[in-house]
């Protein structure tokens, strides 16, 4: 006979990122709460109150969980230390609440972090949906042993930890927190864009040394049905969701991911919705790759694909277990990208081991050569607990230099009254980079970024490269350098905020830069300069002073003189068609050669010759009006920050 007993409260904690008006739904506790009211005995035993899903101040988060009797805490690098202050005050409100946490930065060996938090009553390990229903199930007599994944100390001050079970092979038997109503009363929360995380499979085949994915699940990857993802992103659709992100690893890796994107395209024009769908492509280029990326890339979604390769430096590559595509097929795909119309980006990332600062920029003038002219992301290395990376002893084998700075989020909000910061650990040097090269390493990526990703001298360092055969870092290095300081201070203004900004990093600084006037948000450095410059009203001034540096850059190599008229056409063209608010006209400009035909052969690989002729060109200004400085900062800089897309559309004139 079932014994009665109270009912029980169940509450969940996963908190996302701060963004402008926007949350993602918590997924992970959606999955435990789903996975819970269909295998629990008696499911109506328990009510399960409304997730916190956002950062709110820990006393209000109290608040609305002070009457559960159980919550489960899903901890992530973003939300980890506010997730301890709200089990913290619970627990001293409440003492026989009890306590659940999960998620990645729970460390895998977690007896250290249980004494050290001991209002924490229990840890899970790996897939938490099995372990929290048998916790759950559990919780009237509150008798823990033998649940499999769950860590905790006993009554006697004894740690006490059981093996995870295997990963789940049949993902059906997880039921959808999408389709199961998990989230139904948090959608109607009004003036909130939703964004939504989204599995079609799980599992990674890959053990990058500083990446935590493979220590939570194994190295195989188990697949979802198809009938419940083509139903999930109906729901997306149905429910408005702005922007779906496919958390694969490996997006592609099945011939069968190439009708998932073509249902996810169908719904997307049949409904407006979701407005743009992101994945982490598969790190082999395959037919899968070429057809997912034409499908999704010539349809209605903001999307791109990433081609990702953390670093060119072979003994880097070696010390964190990584291997890349060849070099030539990097190429090949950039080029048949560009042809195709996709847009891609590439990720590295600065301080990994064994880098040096000249190995890292020789890489990045590689990338550029290799043809990545729409985005490179550069990424700080940052230790996660339960990657290979986050062990003492690796890091001293390396000689990494750490420092503790602050999380903010790139195009997030600042902090809000009553939160509690939150902190990552950075690389910011090794035995082969120094924290001063690192600084140098990180000045020149977002000197990278903003002269040529954000598009304002792009054309003219392609041509002194392809045409004049100068190496791109050459020439970014010289923008750098110290000598113009005096004599142009534009450049001068942008290479110190570059290089203080770095030097803060290192000293425990935030990543990027926070304007109360500029929407209130954290803009990237490179971003943060480009605003600058239009706001001061000195991009006529910049584009004066490139001009300078540029020629004395040329007359350094005499024998390149003759590119001078073609740089000079370059930056009237490039200054022309650069996206600013107000500018609605379509305008038409006279050049006296056909530099932009050259790079566009660059981009596609089909080689036009450099002529001195005259050539006329049309700026589609019309196609992208905004009629604010706030549009304009929104639409332009943040949105296409991805793509680089901050040129209007040029055509040939008659």
């Amino acid at each position: 006979m079932k014994k009665e007993y109270p009912k029980i409260a169940v509450g969940f904690v996963q908190i996302s990122s701060n963004f402008p008006g926007a949350a993602y739904l918590p997924y992970a506790v959606g999955c435990l709460q789903a996975y819970a009211q269909k295998y629990l005995d008696y499911p109506e035993q328990y009510i399960f109150l409304p997730q916190i899903y956002k950062r709110i101040p820990v006393d209000e988060a109290v608040k609305c969980l002070i009457c559960a009797d159980i919550i489960g805490f899903s901890s992530y690098i973003w939300n980890s230390r506010i997730t301890l202050a709200i089990a913290r005050e619970l627990k001293r409100l409440k003492p026989q609440t009890v306590i659940v946490f999960g998620g990645p930065h729970v460390p895998q060996m977690p007896e250290d972090f249980l004494r050290q938090n001991p209002f924490i009553d229990l840890v899970c390990h790996g897939e938490g949906e099995a372990s929290f229903c048998a916790i759950l199930e559990k919780f009237p007599q509150k008798k823990w042993s033998g649940i499999p994944g769950v860590s905790y100390i006993g009554q006697d001050g004894a740690f006490i930890s059981a093996k995870p079970n295997a990963q789940i092979k049949e993902l059906s038997t997880i039921p959808s927190p999408y389709l199961s109503g998990v989230f139904d009363q948090l959608i109607e929360n009004p003036g909130v864009r939703w964004l939504a995380a989204w599995e079609t499979n799980r599992g990674c085949p890959y053990s990058c040394s500083y990446c935590d994915f493979s220590a939570a699940l194994s190295s195989k990857v188990y697949i979802r049905e198809m009938d419940l993802l083509r139903r999930e992103f109906e729901w997306f659709a149905d429910n408005k969701i702005d922007l779906v992100y496919c958390t694969d690893a490996n997006f592609g890796v099945f011939p069968r991911d190439v009708e998932i994107a073509e249902f996810c395209v169908n719904i997307r024009r049949q409904t407006g919705h979701p407005r743009a769908f992101m994945m982490e492509s598969s790190k082999t280029i395959t037919d899968n790759f070429w057809k997912i990326h034409d499908i999704v890339e010539h349809s209605d979604f903001a999307s791109y694909a990433v081609l990702s390769v953390q670093t060119l430096n072979d003994q880097s590559l070696q010390a964190i277990k990584r291997h890349n595509i060849s070099l030539e097929m990097f190429h090949e795909v950039q080029k048949r990208c560009f042809r195709e119309g996709i847009t891609t980006m590439t990720d590295l990332i600065l301080g990994l081991p064994e880098e040096s600062y000249d190995s890292f920029v020789q890489g990045v003038s590689i990338l550029l050569d290799k043809g990545q002219h729409h985005n490179i992301q550069f990424n700080n290395l940052c230790i996660l607990p339960n990657s290979e990376m986050g062990d003492k002893n690796y890091q001293e084998k390396y000689d990494l230099q750490l420092i503790e700075v602050g999380i903010v989020n790139q195009h997030g909000l600042i902090s809000i009254e009553g939160d509690v910061p939150e902190v990552q650990t950075l690389v910011i040097g090794s035995r082969t980079m120094p924290v001063e090269d690192w600084i140098r390493a990180r000045a020149f990526s977002w000197m990278t970024s903003f002269l040529f990703f954000d598009k304002l001298l792009q054309l003219s360092i392609v041509i002194l490269r392809e045409a004049a055969g100068i190496d791109y870092r050459l020439i970014i290095e010289f923008f750098m350098e110290s000598s113009h300081l005096n004599t142009f201070p534009v450049l001068s203004r942008i290479t110190s905020l570059f290089t203080e900004k770095a030097r803060e990093i290192t000293e425990g600084g935030t990543e990027y830069c926070y304007s109360a006037q500029w929407l209130g948000i954290w803009w990237p450095v490179d971003e943060y300069a480009l605003i600058d410059l239009y706001y001061s009203g000195k991009i006529d001034i910049f584009y004066d002073e490139s001009l300078q540096i540029l020629e004395s850059f040329i007359r350094k190599h005499s024998q390149f003189l003759i590119y001078k008229v073609y740089l000079r056409d370059a930056l009237l063209l490039t200054r022309s068609a650069l996206k600013l608010p107000r500018q609605q006209e379509d305008m038409e400009i006279e050049l006296s050669s056909n530099i932009y035909q050259f790079y566009q052969g660059v981009l596609s690989g089909d080689r036009v010759q450099l002529e001195s002729k005259s050539s006329n060109y049309i700026i589609k200004r019309s196609t992208e009006y905004c009629d604010s400085n706030e549009e304009w900062l929104r639409k332009v800089v943040w949105y296409q920050n991805k793509i680089g897309s901050y040129l209007y559309p040029i055509t040939e004139g008659n």
